[in-house]
């Protein structure tokens, strides 16, 4: 790789006198509409079978295409789970109130309180959850209760297999392109 880089023109920049704004300008409108594969095949010379487009721009490319099918698919699931009934209905908090603010409860919709439904399924999650409101966390369980179905409480578990099994997948994805 160094070998190819060698041999490529160097244009040297003049010190002793700026670059004009309009000079200036062209250069970035140019640069700005150049994309990294064009510069890969820049130093490949143009060889498909390059070193720089082999080693550098195909993993780009496979890891990208292979984020898109991943969401895709996962789109897909969470999908099928189902439309949430009263996303926007308002919901009576007398628990989270604002640390910082006037001491008045945070005005709260069943999409926040699906949010922290997400956050007691697990132990240290909760207990962040609890530390930063100064509450305990048999409160937030009562609360849930009051605000919740069991329709939410089973979504909730499905997203979190969906979401477990995304994450070791995309681990495999990331871990395939480091080595």
């Amino acid at each position: 790789m160094r070998e190819q880089i060698k041999d490529l023109p160097v244009q040297e920049d003049r010190i002793d006198r700026p670059q004009g704004r309009i000079a200036k300008w062209i250069g970035t409108s140019f640069w700005a509409h150049v994309n990294i594969e064009s510069m890969m095949n820049r130093l490949d010379r143009g060889n498909i079978q390059g070193l720089f487009k082999k080693y550098i721009m195909r993993p780009i490319a496979e890891a990208s295409n292979a984020k898109d099918a991943m969401m895709k698919k996962y789109q897909g699931e969470v999908s099928d789970l189902g439309k949430i009934k009263d996303m926007d209905k308002l919901v009576e908090n007398n628990l989270f109130i604002d640390p910082r603010g006037d001491g008045k409860p945070f005005i709260m919709r069943k999409r926040n309180v699906l949010g922290v439904l997400q956050n007691v399924g697990n132990i240290s999650n909760l207990e962040k959850l609890t530390k930063g409101y100064n509450i305990s966390s048999e409160n937030v369980m009562a609360w849930l209760k009051r605000n919740t179905t069991k329709e939410d409480w089973d979504r909730a578990q499905k997203l979190v297999k969906s979401s477990t099994i995304s994450s070791i997948k995309a681990q495999g994805c990331s871990m395939s392109l480091q080595a």
